[in-house]
């Protein structure tokens, strides 16, 4: 399908995980292979390097060693990963582990436009707001190695400045308890950051949120990676499978 969308998306993840390290003043940089963002955070979930495009099986050691030269130069941080949607390039000779394979999917538009939200969903505008959202973050995705970083250190206002990104927090009675977040670029709405803190799942929050960002424009294609349990949610809502993402991580920078 859409070996274009395809590329459209991964461009538009790409743009979205460089986002917060760019409006931060962190270390970003954009090769024609890959794009690489450094949180300088303890976690790998905000540092990530995204492929752009399908790369020969022999481009793997030449983009390992260029990965592994922009995070050693910025020791400060955490470990990172390795996003491969096409799934292509083997680097566990290169210092990384293969972690998992995840779903990459697309929906194109027109369909169902999903149930009338039944908690608030509030966009977010401020820097509570923000705080809000990291914090459903850290306990959504289980990011324990987050939980005593302050807010502001993993996202500040300057990201709320990022026109493309919108950002959303649900509520259940005044607590925030799922996130969901929508970049919308390259022609696409990418979804992102869908997660509800564990005590509050399977009750629907994370569908809302979904259709939250999937529906910001309804004209566009929507892309984005799915969890292995929510893919099927994702497919009651129009998502198909294009790709199946490889994952793969890095040691801690401090231990190489």
């Amino acid at each position: 399908m859409e070996d274009q969308l395809v590329i459209s998306g991964v461009i538009n993840m790409a743009r979205m995980w460089e986002a917060p390290a760019r409006a931060m003043g962190r270390p970003w940089v954009r090769w024609d292979d890959a794009w690489a963002a450094d949180s300088e955070l303890p976690s790998r979930f905000f540092s990530r390097v995204i492929v752009v495009r399908r790369l020969d099986p022999a481009a793997a050691p030449g983009l390992a060693g260029r990965i592994h030269e922009f995070y050693a130069s910025h020791p400060d941080g955490g470990p990172y990963v390795v996003v491969d949607t096409w799934a292509t390039i083997d680097l566990e000779p290169h210092g990384f582990k293969r972690a998992m394979t995840l779903p990459f999917m697309v929906r194109l538009p027109g369909g169902p436009a999903g149930p009338r939200p039944t908690r608030e969903i509030r966009e977010a505008r401020s820097d509570s707001d923000l705080a809000d959202f990291i914090h459903v973050v850290v306990e959504g995705f289980g990011i324990p190695e987050l939980t005593d970083v302050p807010a502001s250190r993993v996202m500040d206002e300057r990201v709320l400045e990022e026109r493309p990104l919108r950002l959303w927090v649900a509520y259940e009675e005044g607590r925030p308890v799922g996130t969901s977040a929508a970049y919308v670029a390259d022609g696409v709405v990418g979804v992102y950051l869908v997660g509800v803190v564990p005590d509050m799942r399977r009750k629907g929050i994370g569908e809302a949120l979904t259709w939250q960002a999937t529906l910001v424009d309804r004209a566009s294609p929507c892309t984005l990676q799915a969890s292995t349990g929510g893919r099927p949610i994702y497919e009651r809502m129009g998502y198909v499978t294009a790709a199946e993402c490889a994952m793969w991580i890095s040691k801690n920078r401090r231990d190489r």
